[in-house]
């Protein structure tokens, strides 16, 4: 997503700089002089302390994508000393879910870190106000205030509606069965993602059927293991990590979209908007946002979060009914055309930051 606000921004004329990680890896020297990938003082997890934050008094504007764990903090503490600092969005992406001490660290930064964020910031950005609203961001008076919804956009060039039958022969997969696509991590960060509730659901499907699932982590052997165990191992195709340029390919190798998360870390579900874009209807879980994405019973279908009768219901509906199927597809990819292209989001991010630096620009 910064990637695509930095290339679109550059492309209206707007001079743009990013700062991020570099975290265990060389730094890019390929990458543009726009991108600087910081050597964190330490890391852990996704969490990089970067305490050599640039120097911000060349920035009118500062856009930062919350949660970033040790980054916030020492920009926060450089805008407390700065006699005119410049003019602060924030996009808050989702309330971070963990277990122990984490959880712990993840609610203590929600009751202490982000109301000073909100308190420095112009605009917050979310991804809807039904899931504003219902994560830490409802807490913090100022938030709604300031808060305008900023729904994530999708590259409709990139994505579009067809057909891949290499990558179906590639795979074994008769013309006639229908192919459900699941796209997410595969790693313990990401276990809400659905995925034992995704298979446990297509064991029961008495229509035939074909899965594909993208993603790769630490858990995927034991996804692999449970296919297995549920006898639907010739039937679930496992592809791992998949290139970007793949991407889009794969989604037109498919007739149906899942998204089956089980958690609020869940807020959107950018893959939702990838799947429309490339003409599939989507089965997505009933949770803030994520059920925002699609319009139930015309573009996809809203089950119970964690319901495996309930998914497999919506499944079967779909699988059962290819002419379902298309018009809902097509139903899909017209609405991501009228409000989720990210050539509109561009000019409406440029629109605000008019707004809040008009001297500027």
């Amino acid at each position: 997503m910064a990637h695509t606000y930095t290339e679109g921004l550059k492309a209206k004329g707007v001079e743009v700089e990013v700062v991020c990680p570099a975290y265990g890896q060389k730094l890019e020297e390929e990458d543009p002089k726009y991108i600087h990938r910081m050597r964190p003082l330490f890391s852990f997890g996704n969490a990089a302390f970067l305490p050599w934050i640039p120097n911000l008094k060349k920035f009118d504007i500062v856009h930062i994508h919350y949660p970033f764990f040790g980054a916030v903090e020492p920009l926060l503490l450089r805008l407390f000393f700065m006699k005119h600092p410049p003019k602060i969005v924030l996009t808050y992406h989702m309330d971070p879910t963990a277990t122990g001490w984490r959880e712990k660290f993840f609610r203590l930064h929600e009751k202490i870190i982000l109301p000073l964020l909100v308190k420095k910031a112009s605009r917050v950005l979310v991804s809807s106000f039904e899931y504003a609203d219902f994560s830490a961001l409802g807490e913090i008076p100022k938030a709604k205030q300031i808060r305008e919804e900023f729904p994530f956009g999708v590259d409709i060039a990139r994505f579009f509606p067809g057909e891949n039958i290499e990558l179906r022969k590639s795979l074994c997969i008769p013309e006639a069965e229908p192919v459900i696509l699941f796209v997410g991590g595969m790693d313990t960060a990401h276990a809400f993602k659905g995925v034992p509730v995704f298979l446990r659901a297509l064991s029961g499907l008495k229509k035939p059927f074909q899965a594909v699932l993208v993603g790769d982590g630490d858990l995927r052997s034991s996804f692999e293991s449970l296919a297995a165990s549920l006898g639907i191992s010739a039937r679930v195709h496992f592809l791992g990590s998949v290139k970007n340029e793949e991407l889009p390919g794969v989604y037109r190798a498919a007739d149906l979209h899942v998204l089956p998360s089980t958690e609020v870390a869940e807020a959107f579900g950018l893959v939702t908007l990838e799947a429309a874009a490339s003409g599939l209807p989507s089965i997505v879980s009933d949770l803030p946002g994520v059920r925002h994405v699609i319009e139930d019973g015309v573009t996809g279908a809203v089950v119970f979060v964690g319901d495996i009768e309930s998914l497999q219901e919506a499944l079967s509906g779909f699988i059962s009914n290819k002419a379902k199927c298309q018009e809902f597809g097509q139903n899909a990819r017209k609405r991501v055309e009228s409000k989720y292209t990210w050539d509109k989001h561009i000019d409406r991010l440029l629109d605000l930051y008019t707004k809040i630096m008009p001297s500027s620009f």
